[in-house]
């Protein structure tokens, strides 16, 4: 089976030339030969074509047709062209959705087709082009010389108008190729130039019919040649659309054209690559793509895509010469016989245009050299054609990353899969092969003696490095092979200090000691000690003593030593070297020693290596560690592994070897910290060396009044210093000590400081808990705080008066106190009277022992008290007021709040006095205290009626509502306001606010005025609301058919209709409320159902009575409306109209009301209709008949008949004034 018979070859010889299509022939071959994919479709038919459209208003842009050398980017500019004038050649295109989408710019443009290659600006060769083919067109313009034109616009839209002179309905194209080579010869300043003149045409092109569109190889606004123009390029971009030539659209072309097939052929060739499928990562999932492209492989495209480096290349033709070398040879049936983007390389390498391109020829020198090296000395031949192609894969790749030094590269399933290598292998299966690819490329690798050759751990990636003339790797394999185990030793203890993060100085200069800290679990305190790398006979060599000693044992040449079985050390040694340590240790080392012999840039390749190598030297370490490091402590030995299971603590983080030794240690030297020290206090958050001055200062800040931290708290609890929130030294067994000590001196002697701190190794520390002076101050602090020392300082005292410097003294600077002295007593006979003031026991202030507890309840008393002032003083400045009347006259308020005043600044005083210590220097005297007393009766007096008031207030404010519902007239009205004077009269007199039954008396009568007011209510209510039954009556006379004839007459004119209105309004007007219960009265004054409010509504008239009078009503006025329409009917002037009306129904309705002389049941509107037209001629005149009154009696009251008469006619006449008298009708309003 050869190629030849699976697929249909039309090679492509050469590259379109635009200007092929200036030819009506060569134009339509083109468009016929254009294959267009599914993506460009879309492109023309949403982009192009609506931007070179000019008969739908648009903002119109140039357009910029983007595609790498041989893509058939110019053969779609001569594709849109050729349609754009000629409208034959949309037929010819082979997509039908694209041929319709064509039609708003098919045959519409005269054409200009040009290629830029020329050393004029871009404005000279675009207008000169024109020039020339607007004189073709016969087009009686030319472009004036770029010094006498501002904006280029102008000219364009002067040439135009020309143009349009010519050719009225067509719009001009013009279309220029090689754009962006032009445009990268140019130099920075003619470049600027040509840009702004480009981003010109692209204005022009909205609102004109001129359109451009140039092509070009890569994106003009991504490309890096133009970054230093970027600012200008950005102003160009926003008048430029782009149409991109993309990998998928050359695929297309690639199936539909050079590699067309049929349903057949494809079923053969998926037939033929189904055999290879499993061997292949993504073959079977893109069948299609495989099938489609055969027999290219479809990485070759992406490939080809990201060789960037060499311009000019030419996809489809490249497909096309390889294509062309295999069409007539038989397909392989032992491997899939695919075209991949490993032999492109032969086709870069011998181009000579190329290899001028310095990162290219440097990429193929080198690779050159590896295949040379292969060629003669690689160790498989089976595998040599293998190993080639790799090499010439990994050239190509080589030039797809940008940066030809980049550390990147291909996979060995990447090179299996996008190169379908396939070698003789037992198993066919893809792990296998992949197996047998890494095999090959580390044959590759040892054949070349890794130059130029370079494996990536982090990504897997091997890949040209062509900067390895020398191999590195080798050379440190080879020193590491050579080390001495105390070098070895040396090189770990390097990568165990890392791991350890131990600090560049160590504790003494040439010995491998680290002063070290470990945390005491069961106490969360930090303890100090020593971290040898080395063996115990080092110890010697550290002073001062410290709690603990750590060691790391050397694991290839360790010293000689005997383990003592000592309960401070622990001892840490390798149980063995497995490859996953020796392996990376030994590169490190390797690594290192070679980098301390070379120099330069060789130096810093080797640390570099050194570093990666140390990287997996400590991940083993953090990884594998617990089992494979034995720890012995008191001569017993486990895994570090088994002392750390089933006990680290929540906060620890397992993949750090420096936490995992520290807690192994931390346990087993637990029972010896405990023996050192076993009253040690216990830490509720963990306190080191470092945060210690700290924590204690922040519980020095706590006892001084300062913040209370989390930090602070966890010092003063450890202490046993509190009882919840309150400070307690005298029940800590810290603060007993010091007491105790106290206790042994007399009066007049001090406790020195030396009596509580003494030196262990140097360290101080306060005995018998082994604990820190930082720790000792705190305990100190809160005695001075409870009055039971005096701290005297370098200076100064600190006593229970002065505990605020406690917020500025740092814990260490407390910690050097000189000695402690015993406070002053207590001045009992004021504090005594204080105590009775606030109404508190004296014991516990005059017996010693119930002091503290004292001292918290005299400030919780004298707070209390502070609130009480305050309230009171808020109750003044408001008034105390009662019923809307203050109670309290102007001068007796003044003087209260004066008193009250002074009483909360005596009590605030008391603030700074919470300790007992600090009670030792209270100011006042007995009688300033006992002065005090009738303030508090001050308080005590206006609490009680701020009370009383507030507690009347609902009542008072109901009243004070209902006053204003009832009219004002009402005898309740006047019985409250009585009532009010009365009651204000008893609380704003001394006397009368002291009488027992105030209260009741208040209470009492104010409950009686409620009452009183509810039954005056719902009595004015019942007059003044329709009940049940007769709302039924109101609702009967709003459906009266009595009401409904008055209604349909009211539109004649003639009739006075403001009498029906009157009869409406009293009958709306009328308010139901069908029930309102006294219960409902409680909460507020007024019906909950109807808002009823009597002071606002006139009750004039039963509703009942009004209801009688309203039915009377509308009998009169029937009979009345009856008669006055009878009588005016029959007037000799209106009877005639009768006989004119002209809707039947209407006038037999008029003739039988006549008969009849009644009003029908219901009036229809067929009869208001015939009477509106027969008394159409009538004209009405409206008299008030307050003006009617007043004309008669001009001139007095006493008239006679002629007088009268004569001001009648008069008034009559001056109404009727210019109005025929035989049709004037008089309606009384």
């Amino acid at each position: 089976m050869r190629y030849s018979e699976l697929i249909h070859f039309e090679p492509i010889e050469s590259v379109v030339q635009l200007r092929r299509a200036d030819k009506s022939d060569e134009a339509k071959n083109l468009v016929r030969a254009f294959v267009i994919s599914d993506r460009m479709a879309e492109q023309l038919t949403d982009l192009v074509f609506p931007e070179l459209q000019f008969e739908v208003p648009h903002d119109n842009k140039g357009v910029l047709v983007v595609g790498n050398y041989g893509t058939g980017k110019s053969h779609l500019m001569a594709v849109i062209s050729a349609v754009a004038e000629d409208a034959a050649t949309a037929k010819l295109l082979t997509n039908a959705k694209v041929a319709d989408a064509a039609k708003p710019i098919a045959g519409k443009f005269k054409v200009l087709r040009a290629e830029i290659n020329t050393r004029m600006s871009l404005r000279d060769f675009v207008c000169n082009t024109l020039d020339a083919k607007l004189g073709e067109l016969g087009v009686d313009y030319r472009f004036p010389s770029e010094q006498k034109v501002l904006n280029p616009k102008d000219a364009f839209a002067e040439m135009m108008a020309a143009f349009h002179e010519k050719y009225p309905k067509h719009g001009l194209l013009f279309v220029l190729d090689e754009l962006l080579d032009y445009l990268r010869s140019r130099k920075q300043l003619e470049l600027i130039q040509d840009l702004n003149f480009l981003r010109a045409v692209g204005e022009f092109c909205s609102g004109s019919r001129f359109r451009f569109v140039g092509g070009v190889q890569e994106s003009l606004f991504d490309s890096p040649s133009f970054q230093f123009v970027a600012e200008t390029v950005r102003r160009v971009k926003d008048r430029f659309e782009q149409v991109r030539i993309a990998r998928e659209d050359v695929a297309f072309v690639v199936s539909q054209r050079l590699l067309k097939k049929d349903a057949k052929q494809e079923a053969r060739i998926r037939e033929h690559l189904l055999k290879f499928a499993p061997l292949y990562g993504s073959m079977n999932e893109r069948m299609d793509d495989f099938v489609r492209l055969f027999p290219v492989h479809p990485a070759y495209l992406s490939t080809f895509e990201g060789v960037r480096l060499a311009e000019k290349r030419e996809v489809l033709k490249t497909i096309s010469a390889e294509i062309r070398k295999l069409v007539d040879q038989t397909v392989p049936a032992d491997s899939p016989g695919l075209v991949a983007y490993d032999s492109y390389w032969k086709t870069l390498k011998d181009n000579p245009s190329f290899r001028a391109v310095e990162d290219i020829r440097k990429v193929v020198d080198k690779a050159d050299v590896l295949e040379g090296r292969i060629q003669q000395s690689f160790t498989r031949p089976q595998y040599k054609p293998v190993a080639l192609r790799i090499v010439n894969a990994l050239a190509v790749h080589r030039l797809t990353t940008g940066d030809i030094y980049a550390k990147l590269g291909a996979t060995a399933e990447e090179l299996r899969d996008d190169l379908c290598l396939l070698m003789p292998i037992p198993e066919r299966e893809a792990e296998f092969l992949r197996s047998v690819v890494e095999t090959v490329l580390k044959e590759i690798l040892k054949t070349v003696s890794g130059q130029f050759l370079s494996f990536n751990k982090e990504n897997g990636q091997y890949y040209l490095d062509i900067q390895k003339d020398v191999d590195f790797d080798s050379l440190i394999e080879k020193r590491a092979e050579g080390l001495a185990p105390d070098r070895l030793d040396h090189y770990y203890f390097e990568a165990l200090a890392r791991v350890l993060e131990c600090v560049d100085q160590t504790y003494r200069s040439g010995f491998r000691i680290w002063e070290h800290e470990l945390e005491w679990l069961e106490r969360k305190a930090g303890r100090s000690g020593y971290l040898f790398f080395g063996a115990p006979n080092e110890r010697p060599n550290t002073t001062p003593p410290r709690d603990f000693y750590l060691y790391f044992i050397e694991p290839y040449d360790p010293v000689y030593f005997k383990d003592e079985k000592k309960a401070d050390e622990v001892i840490f040694r390798l149980k063995d070297r497995p490859e996953g340590f020796e392996g990376p240790l030994k590169l490190f080392a390797g690594a290192r020693e070679q980098a301390a012999a070379a120099s330069g840039a060789n130096r810093k390749i080797y640390d570099e290596k050194a570093t990666e190598h140390l990287k997996l030297l400590t991940s083993w370490l953090a990884a594998n560690a617990p089992t494979h490091l034995e720890v012995t402590h008191q001569g017993r030995t486990k895994l570090l592994a088994d002392v750390v299971r089933g006990k680290a603590p929540a906060s620890f983080d397992r993949s750090s070897f420096r936490d995992t030794a520290n807690l192994a240690a931390s346990l087993l030297l637990a029972s010896h910290f405990a023996d050192r020290a076993p009253e040690y206090p216990t830490f509720t958050m963990l306190v080191t060396r470092a945060s210690r001055v700290q924590a204690a200062t922040d519980a020095l800040k706590w006892i001084g009044g300062g913040g209370k931290t989390k930090q602070g708290t966890a010092v003063l609890d450890a202490l046993e210093l509190l009882d919840g929130d309150v400070l307690r030294p005298r029940e800590s067994r810290y603060g007993k000590n010091v007491l105790e000590a106290f206790s042994q001196k007399s009066a007049n002697q001090v406790l020195n400081r030396n009596e509580l701190i003494r030196e262990d190794g140097a360290i101080e520390y306060w005995f018998p808990f082994r604990v820190e002076p930082e720790l000792l101050g705190v305990v100190l602090a809160a005695l001075v705080h409870a009055g039971d020392v005096v701290i005297s300082l370098p200076g100064r005292k600190l006593d229970a008066s002065g505990l605020d410097a406690l917020l500025k003294i740092p814990a260490d600077e407390l910690a050097a106190f000189k000695h402690l002295e015993r406070p002053k007593d207590l001045p009992l006979a004021p504090l005594q009277e204080l105590f009775d003031l606030l109404s508190l026991p004296r014991g516990l202030i005059v017996n010693p022992a119930n002091r503290e507890d004292g001292v918290q309840k005299l400030h919780v008393a004298a707070a209390q008290r502070i609130e009480q002032a305050i309230a009171a003083l808020q109750s003044l400045d408001s008034g105390l007021s009662f019923w809307g009347r203050p109670v309290v006259p102007e001068k007796e308020r003044t003087a209260w709040a004066s008193q009250i005043r002074d009483l909360k600044s005596f009590l605030e005083s008391l603030q700074p006095y919470n300790t007992v210590g600090k009670l030792k220097n209270f100011p006042h005297d007995v009688a300033a205290i006992q002065a005090r007393r009738s303030a508090l009766a001050t308080v005590e007096s206006v609490s009680t009626l701020a009370a009383l008031c507030q507690q009347l207030s609902p009542l008072t404010a109901y009243l004070q509502t209902a006053e204003a519902i009832l009219p004002v007239e009402h005898p309740w009205v006047t019985t409250v306001r009585a009532a009010k004077d009365e009651l204000v009269g008893r609380l704003a007199t001394p006397k009368g606010r002291v009488e027992a039954s105030l209260r009741r008396d208040v209470e009492v009568r104010l409950a009686e005025l409620k009452a009183e007011y509810q039954a005056a209510y719902l009595k004015l209510h019942g007059q003044a609301r329709l009940g049940a039954e007769a709302d039924k009556k109101k609702v009967a006379l709003l459906r009266d058919p009595r009401l409904a004839q008055l209604q349909k007459l009211a539109s004649i004119e003639i009739l006075p209709s403001h009498q029906l209105q009157e009869i409406q309004n009293r009958l709306l007007g009328l308010k139901t409320c069908l029930s309102v219960a006294q219960q409902e009265l409680d909460s507020a004054p007024h019906c909950p159902h109807c808002g009823f409010r009597p002071a606002e509504e006139a009750i004039s008239a039963a509703p009942g009575g009004v209801l009688g009078e309203v039915d009377e009503r509308l009998d009169k006025l029937v009979h009345d409306w009856t008669t006055t329409l009878l009588d005016n009917l029959s007037d000799p002037t209106i009877s005639g109209n009768i006989e004119l009306v002209t809707d039947p129904k209407g006038k037999q309705a008029l003739q039988a009301f006549l008969r009849k002389k009644n009003l029908p049941e219901p009036v229809d509107s067929h009869l208001v209709k015939a009477l509106q037209e027969v008394f159409s001629g009538l004209q009405r005149v409206a008299l008030a008949r307050e003006a009617l009154v007043a004309a008669l009696g001009k001139g007095g009251a006493a008239s006679t008949l002629t007088d009268l008469k004569e001001r009648l006619d008069s008034f009559l006449a001056d109404a009727c004034r210019g109005k025929d008298p035989s049709k004037v009708r008089i309606v009384l309003e």
